[in-house]
Order: structure tokens, then C-alpha cells, then sequence
């Protein structure tokens, strides 16, 4: 139920586009339940006073940031009002959704299961406009030109020990290549983890084995740019975070990476946590990365050193805020809440009585919305 679920590729210079008229996925749309809120969500976004969330079973909710939610958990015992100000919103799918963005004109935009990406322009309805069958066409394509070069550079070598090498790689990606005609057969099952809106037009989504893919037209057509990091194991990339004109991209197994010019270019960051970072947050040069048992790395000089900190549990930590003053706020399993400060890096752990597993959050002054296995509930900390 986790957001952040857990093919080499060569340098190719050219991105690879699809135009999507329509999806292979069927049309089947989330079932609307009064208890939409209290259902499992991965992800919640806030835009002007309009909270969003989004989860399993392709549930969407959102709410107006200024009524007061009166699902607000003050003690232990978890219940919950009937009242909710939450609204469930037609979406075309019943797919897990994992991550949510929005345009600066209001065009919303989600990832979910199956490759799956949606999008409701401004007064307008949720529909489909990519899916996991495109990205394994796109990912074949890939693989193809790479074979393709391979097999010319092979023709090329004399060393030896150099051409047993490129035969290797290239027995790696045929062997990738008879994957993805697999998973035509069975349907596609790499989930997209994330998606973010990098200016007026530009978004970035992420995912299982390297996907990362770009729209450079509001959400309508998507490029594979997975050629643009160093990721030969094809480990999963789990979060994007944005601070002007500098990407973060946090994924399995330690990997990092950071573009300096809005996703055009990437470099691989090296931190002293080698385990999977599930998310992160920036902010001018201050960077905090979190993930598996309660392991964060903290950067004050825009990732170019990190210092390797432990919060006081091994709660793994799933999701995260920033303040107004610019302060990080995660939180995991076993309701862990933890507040990262910008000037002192100090680490202060508070746990939320219900000790449930929350994915996401966000905060406004000292009033949390946080998103998990129960739903969606309010909660006031005590500083």
C-alpha cells in the first residue's frame, strides 16, 4: 500500500515522444463511496485553498483548505466524524494513484499503477493520456537504437577484453528487449511513483526501472528521458522536488540526482546513506533526502556535501512538507512526525496517537493534513 513502491540503458542523444490519442487501460472508473476519505491515500497537494489527495482504487478527494476538516484526530482512539468536508471527485480508473501536480493554470495532473497518467485541465473532466503499454513501446524503441548502436561500435572493436564487454551489454539489453514483449502479453505493470509540474508547461514523471518522462506541452504528449542519468542497474525512482530551476530526483537504493537546468541535464549524487531514499525536499541550497528506517541525509550547500543523520525510531519515512519559514516535516509508519529545521538541521520526532502509516502531508501554520492507510486526517502540533 506504500506510494513508493520499490534495463540498462546507454546514453542516446535524442528523447523519444509518443502523441496519445487514446489508452490501452479500460475506461473503468472509481467507484464512488462515502467513505472515499477514510480510504488508503498515497499523495495530497495543495494549490491556493483546494487540497488534493489521491490513492488506491483511483480515489480522488479534495476539499476547501479554509473549512475545517472534521475528521481531526486529537486522541488515541482514531475515530472519526461523518461530517467530512471532503468531496470524491469522476476519475476514469480504478487504479492506485501515487502522485498528484498541478499547472499554473490549474490543470491537474496524476500517476498511478500500471504506467498510468491522468489529467483534468481547468473546468474540465479527468482523462487518460498515457499509460504503461506507451512507456513499454517508448522503453523498446530505446532499447532498439541502443542495440542497434551497440552492434555498430561492436564492428569497430579490435581489444578483446573491450569486446567482450559490449557483447555483454548487449546480451543484457536483448535479454530486456524479450522482457518487455512479455509484459505486452501480460499488460504493463511498472507503476509511475511521482509527477511534478516544473514551469507552465513542463512536467516530470517518475518510476519503477528507471522511467523517467517528460511533457514539455502540459501533460499532453510524453518523451522517455531515462537516457539523461546514470542508472546502469535500473533502480526505481521513487520522488521529484523542484526549488527554481534545480531537480532533485530520489530513488532505490541511495540513488540521487540533480539537474541544475529545469531536467535538461543530470548528475548523479553520491550520499553517505546507501539505502532507498523514498523522498526529499529543497530549498534554496538546503536539501534534506529521507527514507527506508528512519535514515535522513541533510545537504547545506545544494547537494554538493551531505551529513548522514538517524531520527530516534527505525520508522521508515514516506512523505513530505515544507513550512512557511522553510523547515522539512516527514512522516512514515508508526505515525512518526519529523521536523527537520533549516537553520540548525536539528531533528525533533513527534508521533501522532493513531500510529498509523502516513504517505504524505502538508501544513499550513501548525495544522497538518496527513494522508495513509486510514484516509485523510487533521492534526495541530504541539511545538
Amino acid at each position: 500500500m506504500i506510494k513508493r513502491i520499490l534495463l540498462s540503458t546507454l546514453v542516446v542523444p535524442t528523447a523519444l515522444s509518443t502523441a496519445i490519442a487514446q489508452t490501452s487501460l479500460p475506461n473503468e472508473y472509481a467507484l464512488q463511496t462515502p467513505f472515499a476519505d477514510s480510504s488508503i491515500l498515497l499523495s495530497i497537494h495543495q494549490q491556493n485553498n483546494i487540497i488534493t489527495s489521491v490513492g488506491e482504487h483511483g480515489i480522488i478527494i479534495e476539499q476547501d483548505a479554509n473549512i475545517k476538516h472534521s475528521d481531526q484526530i486529537d486522541s488515541a482512539e482514531n475515530k472519526k466524524s461523518q461530517d467530512s468536508a471532503w468531496r470524491q471527485l469522476k476519475v476514469p480508473t480504478n487504479n492506485t494513484l501515487t502522485g498528484i501536480t498541478e499547472l499554473n493554470d490549474g490543470t491537474l495532473l496524476a500517476v498511478g499503477h500500471e504506467g498510468l497518467i491522468i489529467r483534468k485541465p481547468v473546468n474540465g473532466e479527468w482523462q487518460h493520456v498515457f499509460d504503461g503499454y506507451q512507456l513499454i513501446t517508448l522503453k523498446q524503441t530505446s532499447l532498439d537504437k541502443q542495440i542497434a548502436q551497440l552492434q555498430t561500435q561492436l564492428t569497430l572493436i579490435t581489444d578483446e577484453d573491450e569486446l567482450d564487454e559490449m557483447s555483454m551489454m548487449l546480451e543484457d539489453l536483448e535479454f530486456a528487449k524479450e522482457d518487455f514483449a512479455s509484459e505486452i502479453d501480460s499488460g504493463p505493470t511498472s507503476p509511475l511513483l511521482d509527477i511534478k509540474a516544473i514551469d507552465e508547461n513542463t512536467v516530470i514523471a517518475v518510476g519503477a526501472y528507471n522511467s523517467l518522462l517528460i511533457s514539455e506541452d502540459k501533460g499532453m504528449t510524453w518523451d522517455l528521458i531515462s537516457s539523461r542519468i546514470d542508472n546502469p542497474q535500473n533502480f526505481h525512482l521513487n520522488n521529484i522536488v523542484q526549488h527554481q530551476e534545480t531537480i532533485f530526483l530520489f530513488g532505490e537504493a541511495g540513488v540521487v540526482y540533480r539537474s541544475k537546468d529545469n531536467g535538461k541535464t543530470f548528475e548523479t549524487m553520491y550520499l553517505p546513506y546507501e539505502g532507498t531514499f523514498f523522498g526529499g525536499e529543497v530549498v534554496d541550497d538546503f536539501v534534506v533526502a529521507y527514507g527506508l528506517k528512519g535514515n535522513i541525509a541533510i545537504s547545506n550547500d545544494g547537494g554538493d556535501s551531505w551529513e548522514h543523520q538517524q531520527i530516534n525510531s527505525t520508522s521508515t519515512l514516506l512523505g513530505s512538507t515544507l513550512d512557511s519559514e522553510g523547515n522539512v516535516w516527514i512522516v512514515g509508519h508508526a505515525g512518526v512526525v519529523v521536523q527537520v529545521s533549516k537553520q540548525q538541521h536539528a531533528i525533533k520526532d513527534f508521533k501522532h496517537p493513531s500510529g498509523d502509516i502516513f504517505t504524505d502531508v502538508i501544513i499550513n501554520q501548525d495544522l497538518m493534513t496527513l494522508v495513509g492507510q486510514n484516509g485523510a486526517v487533521q492534526w495541530r502540533v504541539e511545538l
